[in-house]
């Protein structure tokens, strides 16, 4: 029995050596980036999310109706986006100093935008939040290229997140109100960009 068809083996035959060629091209580079890559080490936290009167107990509250799976659920990714905000990410970074978590970014700056916004994007890029299967737990992982830096960012990007959550307990509605409205405005500066970038491509005056 015939399991390939006779072409495709004839052309297999015929290009081998490229064939060899690519993939020992992807090997060397897949060599060279383990080489000469700078090295990141990882921090990693556990966080369990409370419900109910336990969640924050220093406040005081009236009997909350029973959640239900959906509902513990969304609070939980609700939160998990809390960790992996904007916001909480530029205090994090300001709490240690940019030239300390980012010294790389303060001594070669972009020049398109600040060089806050490339730290916060860089750390953000490596910050991971999973929510995984228990429906309480969020794991927290952060990766840097200083070994003693990195567990105090996940630290303070905890405690960060509890002051925030505390805050939220306290006075939900204007915190609420608060974050639709900050929202709402970047949707807005996103639009009015967007037609000022229309507007100077065809050359539009009114």
């Amino acid at each position: 029995m015939n399991l390939m068809p006779y072409g495709v083996l004839t052309v297999m035959f015929k290009h081998w050596r490229a064939a060899l060629g690519v993939f020992l091209g992807v090997m060397l580079i897949g060599a060279g980036y383990l080489i000469f890559d700078e090295p990141k080490y990882e921090s990693v936290a556990q966080l369990i999310v409370r419900f109910g009167d336990r969640s924050v107990p220093d406040i005081n509250r009236g009997r909350q109706s029973e959640l239900t799976p959906s509902d513990r659920r969304e609070i939980v990714l609700a939160n998990s986006d809390i960790l992996a905000s904007h916001d909480l990410a530029e205090a994090t970074i300001n709490a240690f100093g940019l030239d300390r978590v980012y010294p790389d970014i303060v001594a070669d700056p972009p020049t398109r935008w600040t060089p806050m916004d490339e730290a916060i994007k860089t750390f953000q890029k490596n910050l991971w939040v999973d929510v995984g299967t228990q429906d309480n737990v969020i794991t927290v992982s952060l990766l840097h290229k200083d070994k003693a830096l990195v567990p105090k960012l996940v630290q303070k990007l905890i405690q960060l997140y509890i002051a925030h959550e505390t805050e939220v307990y306290q006075n939900p509605q204007a915190i609420f109100l608060a974050h639709e409205v900050k929202l709402a405005g970047q949707r807005l500066a996103k639009a009015q960009a967007t037609l000022e970038d229309f507007k100077g491509r065809w050359h539009i005056t009114d």
